[in-house]
């Protein structure tokens, strides 16, 4: 279906192009056929030609002699009267100002050379405008092929991890589940965050305490307002916010993301995360429900907790903090969660304990605290 209609459209740039041309020839042709015909009278240059080429036989046309003029003041030049006769035959061969001036005639069916300019320019924009949208449905259709192809690759590199591994290949752990804390939509990334604190750290954070704390926070981004305004209101937290939390935990969190084309690499990052023990957040499109309206459920862009990647069974394991019901340890077919994932330009967050920082104290300051 596409190449009939690339063909549609290259064959109606064609058409365009050979209207515009046969329209500038009848342009031309009109032009010339509305030329005065130069048959009715002669120009001066002709008959100044015939006039020297053939001698005079009238005494019309005989030498005069040459004129003297006397320089003496005291002597009268004859006065020489000159005929303002003109012949009958003079004035008929002389043109007259009406058919100097008369208008060319306009052969019937052709169009004016304005008529015909206005067409080649409409045209020429037509043609214009066809090859700008050729042009960009040609980008979008590479670009799509791009993806398509990159796309390939990213389930290419994972069915030959899973046929090439010699043991289950399993990155995580999906008992990391325990750690799950729910509460709704509107605090999905709270959520998302105390379950990164608490599988990190030896802190125990409920749902309503992290909410507490957001509502007794300053926002890092929105002026003159707290996190969260709470649950009984429609505001959100946004995600600075919660991880401005995770680090007042002592929790280190990094945000990436990635180009639509870069899913290998992505992926790459998740399955070193976990096994490097990370906790990872990652943004899906899923089901939510909404904390200002219970049992009310969409779907919706929110962050989750990737517990673990099952490349052997095609299986990943999450903690969804948007789900108060059926959350945790959440099961997705694992291209359905690349799917889902990609929407979010492959958005993935990696929290781990921040490092330890030693405060080192000058020998004067220890002398000064003695």
């Amino acid at each position: 279906m596409t190449s009939i209609k690339r063909a549609g459209r290259i064959t109606t740039f064609g058409f365009a192009v050979g209207a515009g041309l046969l329209i500038a020839c009848g342009a031309g042709a009109a032009v010339a056929a509305a030329a005065p015909d130069d048959s009715g009278h002669t120009s001066s240059s002709s008959a100044s030609t015939a006039r020297t080429a053939k001698p005079a036989s009238t005494a019309a046309t005989k030498p005069k002699p040459p004129r003297v003029v006397s320089t003496r003041s005291d002597y009268s030049a004859p006065v020489v009267q000159l005929s303002t006769k003109r012949t009958a035959a003079a004035v008929s061969a002389a043109p007259t100002a009406s058919a100097k001036t008369a208008a060319p005639k306009r052969v019937p069916g052709l169009p004016t050379p304005d008529q015909a300019l206005r067409t080649i320019t409409d045209g020429l924009g037509t043609v214009r405008r066809n090859l700008d949208d050729l042009r960009e449905k040609i980008g979008t259709l590479v670009q799509n092929q791009i993806l398509g192809f990159q796309n390939s690759l990213l389930d290419l590199r994972i069915d030959l991890q899973r046929v090439f591994s010699n043991k289950p290949l399993v990155y995580g752990n999906p008992a990391n589940s325990q750690f799950w804390v729910a509460q709704g939509d509107e605090t999905a990334y709270l959520m998302a965050v105390a379950m990164a604190i608490n599988r990190l750290t030896d802190e125990t954070v409920t749902a309503a305490s992290l909410v507490a704390e957001a509502m007794a926070t300053n926002s890092t981004v929105r002026e003159d307002r707290k996190m969260y305004l709470g649950p009984t209101t429609s505001d959100y937290v946004w995600p600075a916010d919660a991880y401005q939390l995770a680090e007042n935990h002592g929790v280190k969190v990094t945000t990436t993301y990635y180009n639509l084309n870069q899913g290998r690499q992505a992926f790459n990052v998740l399955e070193a995360a976990l096994a490097d023990g990370k906790a990872v957040i990652v943004t899906i499109s899923g089901p939510t429900v909404s904390v200002v309206n219970p049992g009310q459920q969409e779907i919706d862009q929110h962050p989750v907790v990737l517990l673990a990647i099952d490349i052997t069974n095609d299986v990943v394991y999450l903690n969804d903090g948007a789900l108060p019901e059926g959350g945790q340890k959440l099961t997705m077919p694992l291209d359905k969660f690349i799917d889902t994932w990609r929407t979010s330009f492959y958005s993935t967050t990696t929290a781990e304990l921040a490092p330890v920082t030693t405060q080192t104290v000058s020998p004067a300051t220890e002398a000064i605290a003695a």
